[in-house]
């Protein structure tokens, strides 16, 4: 006689199998690139255990927009090396700059530590960071305008803070592409959107900044490299005097990246390399 299946047994490996297809759904196509609802609660703004620290008004700033390469994605974190001149702005204030760093997505490590330790020894004064990148991002996200998540108008209001307080933008970076790449955005529709991205940015701030694309367009988590996006970002930054590609992370394989995607502490050696190098070539036309 055939035993009667066990339906309670049945069920339960069905629900299993579809929460395992679900997980991987979500690895696979929302964890780094779907801005989930609440967003508020995916950036980094939790001050406990930040020192905070007088604004300076002779800093050498940078504005940080785009995915998350800009965020706290890398790995591993970065302490504060109790420089008091290396500075992270938020809300109003002023922070030791640490990781994981305040107002971007993500509870990691970042670029900004490292970059701002190489940098300093070269220039005179005191650097201050302020990144509002938003995980898996796509140039429409940042549009000005664009309501449903309204990064640029977040990242704005900071920066009119920043200046109304008597603090100086000079560098802009704009960390993105491999969003773009994923959706597969056409060539020209993407440099339109950089350009009118820009022209924002460059309209609202006071002062003439320079702007740095770190240039990317694939993870192997998501995509490959599509480097249609590489090229757009070159020929939209060739047409203004005001920017340049200071480099292009499709170049760095997986063995400098943590987890097929966001970078190691080799890949973000070689970045923050790369962006100091770009700095100090800004700084010494001045």
């Amino acid at each position: 006689m055939t035993p009667a299946p066990n339906k309670p047994a049945i069920l339960a490996i069905l629900a299993l199998a579809a929460l395992g297809f679900g997980w991987a759904a979500y690895i696979k196509y929302g964890k780094a690139q779907q801005p989930p609802p609440g967003i508020d609660h995916f950036f980094m703004t939790d001050r406990s255990g930040k020192v905070e620290k007088p604004c300076p008004s002779d800093a050498l700033t940078v504005f940080v927009i785009g995915q998350s390469h800009g965020a706290n994605s890398m790995k591993p974190p970065t302490p504060s090396d109790g420089n008091e001149a290396l500075l992270n702005y938020f809300n109003g204030k002023c922070y030791l700059l640490a990781d994981p760093i305040l107002g971007p997505t993500d509870f990691g490590g970042s670029l900004w530590p490292v970059f701002a330790q190489k940098l300093h020894p070269h220039v005179n004064k005191p650097i201050v960071i302020m990144s509002y990148a938003f995980n898996g991002t796509s140039a429409a996200q940042w549009l000005p305008g664009e309501t449903e998540y309204g990064l640029l108008a977040r990242a704005m209001t900071e920066a009119k803070n920043y200046t109304e307080q008597g603090g100086t933008i000079e560098y802009v970076i704009y960390d993105q592409g491999q969003r773009d790449a994923m959706d597969k955005t056409p060539k020209d529709t993407y440099i339109e959107r950089l350009k009118t991205i820009f022209d924002y940015v460059q309209a609202g701030i006071p002062g003439n900044q320079i702007f740095l694309i770190h240039s990317q367009s694939g993870c192997t988590v998501y995509n490959p490299p599509q480097p249609y996006i590489i090229a757009a970002q070159a020929e939209f930054a060739a047409a203004r005097p005001d920017t340049l590609v200071y480099f292009n992370s499709d170049t760095l394989d997986d063995t400098y990246r943590h987890d097929l995607c966001h970078f190691n502490g080799k890949g973000r050696e070689v970045i923050a390399d790369k962006l100091v190098e770009a700095v100090l070539k800004e700084e010494q036309k001045n």
